[in-house]
């Protein structure tokens, strides 16, 4: 099944089949999304959790946007090729990968949520990529971005840190 306008699901996108999200499409998800398969990295595509306390689908999205009311979890690594959009609702990283790959958080920054078990990979070309000042713990931190990731805040990594090519500036803050 492949969404190629606007679809708008209030409680449960689920089954045993996939949804493929077409270039320019939106989906936006107010309850609990159980589908097998969500294939969202066409280009210009917007994925919306919407809802309450809900579950990040695992899979590589081109635009992701968390909005609505209380946490969102991944429940899986992930990975975005355009804009991450945090509005109102926390995401969480928990022990999961979460992969950037377009310019800096919009929206409220703040609203990431990471933990020692947490692993964060800025990857792409955007320059003016900011690590959120609510980043403060991180198990792996990777920079394959070729251009300077910045530091919001101080911030200890417990595993492998890569700088990569870009490099990331601290400023006043510690590593």
């Amino acid at each position: 099944l492949t969404n190629n306008e606007t679809l708008t699901v209030g409680t449960a996108l689920a089954g045993s089949g996939g949804l493929t999200q077409g270039i320019n499409a939106t989906l936006n998800i107010g309850g609990a999304s159980t589908i097998t398969t969500l294939t969202a990295s066409n280009s210009g595509n917007i994925v919306n959790f919407s809802g309450a306390n809900q579950s990040v689908n695992v899979s590589s999205y081109y635009n992701l946007t968390i909005s609505g009311s209380g946490n969102k979890t991944m429940a899986g690594n992930t990975s975005v090729d355009g804009t991450l959009s945090l509005n109102a609702s926390t995401l969480t990283v928990g022990n999961r990968t979460l992969t950037l790959n377009g310019p800096t958080i919009a929206g409220m920054p703040e609203n990431l949520t990471t933990t020692a078990a947490s692993s964060l990979t800025f990857g792409g070309t955007s320059p003016g990529v900011l690590i959120p000042a609510s980043v403060v713990a991180l198990n792996n931190l990777s920079i394959t971005n070729t251009n300077i990731v910045a530091l919001q805040s101080s911030l200890t990594i417990s595993g492998t840190f890569n700088p990569g090519v870009g490099g990331l500036s601290i400023g006043a803050n510690t590593l």
